[in-house]
């Protein structure tokens, strides 16, 4: 990827009426880079979006394309094309037809768009489809052809809003994997936007979480998940256990009264009241604590949750606190599963925990 970011936002705001959908986001996206804008509902990851694409002009701040100001450029003169939930394809129009419509408004001349078209099919992986008509398409397939028609026009941005969301999840995640492969085969830059987290984990090369118009953290996916930097990070990326406390020096104390080491990462604006996060699989569970320097707690089993490749278990320990903690099923182990009611102690390494600022 080069240095030079291809999409810019520089203190960009957007409002209507008296809220903020996007409050002033400053973003740089590389080029040839997979970015994913990740978000709950109302969070200003779609408005983001399309003040990208130029269908919503910001109240402040500028868009930049390849160092170029487009804050006031109309959609069309853009070099940019969008691929939405709904797959907007002409239903009388042949899949080849649809890839085409774009190029044939654009007026390329007909020998060129055969030959992209081709390009485009291959890519997709729907060359025996090429005649077929739209009705005859699986969901998935539909949204190949969507894609398709939105890179034979060879844009420098493809932003894409939510496409697999109408999909089942085991299309949705084959899907994942062929947008991601389509990506780094044609080396555009992807703006994705989403709410699913686990898709954004498995297609990006970065990802930024909005939370009521702001960015959050923008990072590589591994560093949102392991090091996250605030609460809200912590809990929309995955499952985690946060902890309410105040700190005292390099110990935690919980409300619960018990004290832990704050460990090796902590958020730099965590001073005094905090909550430590601490994920499901970094949870020990047994009759023990292993050896070691470990945060350890005594309880009672509260539930206990089959989840196929493992069992997430709710321990209520002696001092009031819930913790949760998720156990893989070992291959050829014997079933070592804790009922509920049973006697366990729960225990963490103080380097598998962030500490994190309680804005609450």
């Amino acid at each position: 990827m080069s240095e030079s970011p291809t999409v810019q936002l520089v203190d960009v705001s957007k409002r209507y009426g008296d809220a903020a959908a996007v409050d002033h986001v400053d973003l740089d996206i590389a080029t040839g880079e997979f970015f994913s804008l990740l978000g709950p509902s109302g969070c200003g990851k779609t408005t983001t979006l399309r003040m990208l694409a130029g269908f919503i002009v910001p109240d402040e701040g500028a868009v930049l394309l390849d160092g170029t100001d487009v804050t006031d450029v109309p959609p069309y003169r853009r070099d940019v094309n969008t691929v939405f939930q709904s797959y907007a394809l002409f239903d009388h129009l042949t899949v080849a037809d649809n890839i085409a419509f774009g190029l044939k408004r654009r007026g390329v001349k007909k020998q060129e768009i055969r030959r992209r078209v081709g390009e485009g099919l291959e890519l997709v992986d729907l060359l025996p489809r090429a005649g077929a008509r739209v009705k005859e398409l699986s969901g998935g397939q539909c949204q190949r052809v969507a894609l398709a028609r939105a890179l034979v026009n060879r844009p420098k941005v493809l932003l894409l809003d939510e496409p697999l969301g109408a999909l089942d999840l085991k299309l949705r995640r084959q899907m994942q994997s062929e947008l991601k492969r389509i990506q780094r085969e044609v080396g555009i830059t992807f703006v994705y936007v989403t709410h699913d987290q686990e898709e954004a984990l498995t297609m990006s090369d970065r990802i930024g979480v909005m939370n009521h118009g702001r960015l959050e953290q923008v990072d590589a996916p591994e560093q949102l998940y392991e090091a996250p930097s605030t609460a809200f990070v912590a809990g929309f990326i995955g499952n985690t256990n946060l902890l309410r406390g105040r700190r005292s020096g390099d110990m935690v104390i919980l409300e619960g009264g018990t004290k832990v080491p704050v460990g090796a990462r902590v958020a730099s604006d965590a001073i005094d009241r905090v909550l430590v996060s601490v994920r499901p699989e970094k949870v020990q569970l047994g009759a023990a604590p292993e050896a070691g320097d470990v945060v350890a707690f005594t309880g009672r089993v509260t539930e206990a949750v089959y989840l196929g490749a493992s069992t997430r278990y709710s321990v209520r320990c002696d001092d009031g606190l819930l913790v949760t903690s998720d156990q893989p099923h070992a291959a050829g182990a014997e079933d070592r599963a804790h009922v509920v009611g049973a006697p366990v102690t729960v225990g963490w390494r103080p380097q598998d925990s962030v500490v994190l600022a309680d804005s609450d």
